[in-house]
C-alpha cells in the first residue's frame, strides 16, 4: 500500500467511527528529541 492510499484509509476510517484526523506539514516539529544525539530539547514549541 502506498502513501496516499494509506492516507485515504485513514481518512475514511477517521470518518466511519467519528474520530479527528489532523494532517501536519511534514516539517511540523512534532518530536522534541533530537534525532541525531537524542537530546530533549523541552524549549522546543
Amino acid at each position: 500500500m502506498g502513501f496516499d492510499q494509506f492516507r485515504k484509509q485513514l481518512e475514511y476510517k477517521t470518518q466511519l467511527y467519528g474520530s479527528k484526523l489532523v494532517v501536519v506539514d511534514r516539517f511540523y516539529p512534532s518530536s522534541k528529541t533530537c534525532p541525531d544525539c537524542g537530546e530533549k530539547n523541552l524549549n522546543y514549541h
